[in-house]
Order: C-alpha cells, then sequence, then structure tokens
C-alpha cells in the first residue's frame, strides 16, 4: 500500500510496477528510504529537471527519466518529452512549423477544404482577409 500521504494511490501502483522491469529494480525501496528526495521532486513545478535521489540521478538515462515522471508526475510527461526531444533531435523539432496560407491554398480543393482549429486568443481573419485580396488582387492583373 502507498506510504505516503502526499503521493496519489495511482502513482504509487504505477511505481511498483516499473520497479519490476530490471533498470529500475529497488526504485520502490529507495522511494522508501528516501521520501524527502522523492517528495522535493514530487513538488517541483518541473520535476523533469531536478535531480533524482541517490544513484537513480546517474543511473537512469533521460527516456528512463521520463518513465519514472510518468509514474509520479504524469501531469509533466508533455514538458519531459520536450526537453528530450530538444536534447536529441534539436529545438526545431519541438517547434510547430509556420503556416503557411498560400501553401495550404495550393493544396487544398473543393474536397479537401482548408480547416481552422483555434486556440483561445488566435484570431487567422486578418491574414485570411489580406490573403483574399492578394488573390484577388492576382486574378485582376492577370485579366
Amino acid at each position: 500500500s502507498n506510504p505516503t500521504a502526499w503521493l496519489p494511490t495511482k502513482s504509487w501502483d504505477e511505481l511498483v510496477r516499473v520497479d519490476e522491469l530490471e533498470r529500475f529494480k529497488d526504485i520502490r525501496k529507495n522511494f522508501l528510504a528516501q521520501k524527502d528526495g522523492w517528495k522535493f521532486v514530487y513538488d517541483s513545478t518541473e520535476p523533469h529537471r531536478e535531480k533524482f535521489p541517490d544513484q537513480w540521478q546517474t543511473q537512469l538515462g533521460d527516456f528512463q527519466r521520463m518513465c519514472v515522471i510518468r509514474c509520479i508526475r504524469p501531469d509533466k510527461v508533455v514538458p519531459a518529452v520536450q526537453d528530450f526531444v530538444r536534447d536529441h533531435l534539436g529545438q526545431k523539432y519541438i517547434e510547430p512549423p509556420p503556416f503557411d496560407l498560400s501553401k495550404s491554398y495550393q493544396d487544398s480543393t473543393c474536397t479537401t477544404p482548408i480547416i481552422f482549429v483555434l486556440s483561445p486568443g488566435s484570431d487567422p481573419m486578418s491574414s485570411l482577409s489580406k490573403f483574399a485580396d492578394d488573390m484577388f488582387s492576382d486574378q485582376s492583373d492577370e485579366r
């Protein structure tokens, strides 16, 4: 059963399961012996960037660290994966590509329209209007 009040039972169960893997053997024992160190990692706003207690700091590679973060702080897996991708592949792989409306328009057809999925606060109307004006201007120049 969960030995702490601060760690959710689901997280403890995940840690117990990961302890069954050879690379993570005895992490459960270490967790019990180093509760304060693990609580520091758990309480951090950036647990994926904190030092792990004892040998776990050096024994685990970046991917294995993400597995532990997945166990104790599943809400921080995305930033951990972003750091992993940035560190191993480069910054450009975590940045969305710039949106090119003219290229998207060229790729669209009457059966494959352009669909805008907007996040709060984004408004593509000005760039869409400018693109439409440019298209209309180009078409009237061709006549």
